[in-house]
């Protein structure tokens, strides 16, 4: 029988596990700016996923109510104030935009191959890859209504969705073309230079620390298949 995942919170200082939802799966949980709240995607009975956030001090799940008919994949803006999130009005996924307490939500960017994405420090600007036909890296601006998503200027296409991340800076990335590479895009040169190799393939996530001195980043240690003999098959 499969597993039911569950949104839950652990204390670093303690094993104690505390659990946000019971019932329906959930997933994708997200911490707010201010460690407070947490948002994250949980089934519906109709078999539609949308996004739910949860205050750590009741524990209490609340479905974001906006006027999209599902809502996947949330992410915090950097103030706390919006929520993004993946919605299907239509074909395929489109990036919209609420409040974090609920509302009707703004349409930013419709495309059937839009994955997740990583709002700048500055929060002026939204980073995210398109593969709506290739891997670009692309930007919306935020302060600027109507705004159209544009190619990052001269940055290689990105291997996988998940391993690119944004700092102050640039973006750290893995190069389509060079998929055991991770390379570092500096905003000012508008330039982007290898950083190391790795001896394995990369596998899902990379992330790097608030003080800028650390990497997380994932790669397949052992990738085996088995040839199996059944005796006396009938």
């Amino acid at each position: 029988m499969a597993a039911t995942p569950t949104a839950s919170s652990w204390t670093r200082n303690s094993c104690n596990l505390v659990q946000i939802t019971k019932g329906p799966p959930a997933g994708y949980p997200r911490w707010s700016p201010d460690s407070q709240k947490i948002a994250f995607v949980m089934k519906e009975p109709d078999g539609l996923e949308e996004v739910y956030t949860a205050d750590i001090s009741d524990r209490a799940a609340h479905k974001l109510k906006t006027n999209v008919r599902e809502s996947d994949y949330p992410y915090w803006s950097r103030d706390g104030k919006w929520i993004y999130f993946l919605g299907r009005e239509g074909t395929g996924h489109q990036l919209f935009r609420c409040p974090a307490g609920g509302a009707d939500a703004t349409l930013l960017v419709e495309s059937m191959e839009l994955t997740n994405e990583i709002e700048s420090s500055d929060g002026k600007l939204l980073y995210f890859p398109w593969y709506f036909g290739d891997a670009n890296m692309m930007t919306l601006a935020l302060d600027r209504a109507g705004a159209l998503p544009q190619q990052v200027p001269r940055i290689a296409k990105i291997f996988d969705q998940s391993q690119w991340t944004v700092v102050p800076e640039g973006i750290y990335f893995t190069p389509q073309d060079n998929p055991r590479s991770i390379c570092y895009y500096d905003f000012a040169t508008k330039n982007a230079r290898e950083i190391f190799k790795v001896d394995k393939d990369l596998a899902a996530g990379m992330s790097i620390s608030p003080d800028g001195r650390y990497m997380l980043y994932s790669q397949f240690d052992e990738n085996n298949a088995s040839i199996m003999l059944f005796n006396n098959f009938h």
